[in-house]
């Protein structure tokens, strides 16, 4: 058998000391990089995380501003709704009062006819009438006159 001598012995432990050192390195380098991406994981979790605090508040401000909006909405059609049952109560006030001054203009309206025919029956009333019933008596007392004269 063959006896190494110390240094060789030594060589073979130093290329056996290289040989896993290499693969050591490259185990190293694999976990070094499996590290550098949970790092990143890890930061771009915290990212998403802190956006969804940020969204989490945004939409609860949203929230309010939608129910603050509403509450307008809701007022504006409440007013609205009056405005028209006033705009209604007005349109039927009109045309009562339309329908009113039609009325008086009706009245009011002088038929020329009308007037005519009542001077005529004035005149009628206040002449001819007295002046007939006078005719009348004359007569009457004429006739009896007459009477008493061939009697």
């Amino acid at each position: 058998m063959e006896t190494k001598a110390p240094c060789d012995k030594h060589e073979e432990q130093i290329i056996t000391l290289f040989k896993y050192d290499e693969t050591t390195n490259k185990r190293i380098d694999s976990v070094k990089l499996k590290l550098d991406d949970l790092t990143d994981l890890k930061i771009a979790i915290t990212k998403i995380s802190t956006t969804m605090d940020y969204l989490v508040e945004f939409n609860e401000q949203q929230k309010e501003i939608n129910r603050k909006q509403n509450e307008v909405l809701d007022n504006i059609n409440t007013n609205l709704i009056n405005l028209n049952s006033r705009i209604e109560k007005l349109e039927e006030g009109q045309e009562n009062l339309s329908k009113r001054v039609d009325e008086s203009e009706c009245k009011n309206k002088i038929d020329l006819r009308d007037i005519e025919k009542q001077k005529h029956t004035d005149v009628l009333l206040k002449y001819v009438l007295p002046s007939s019933g006078i005719t009348i008596l004359l007569l009457k007392l004429l006739e009896i006159i007459i009477n008493k004269i061939n009697i």
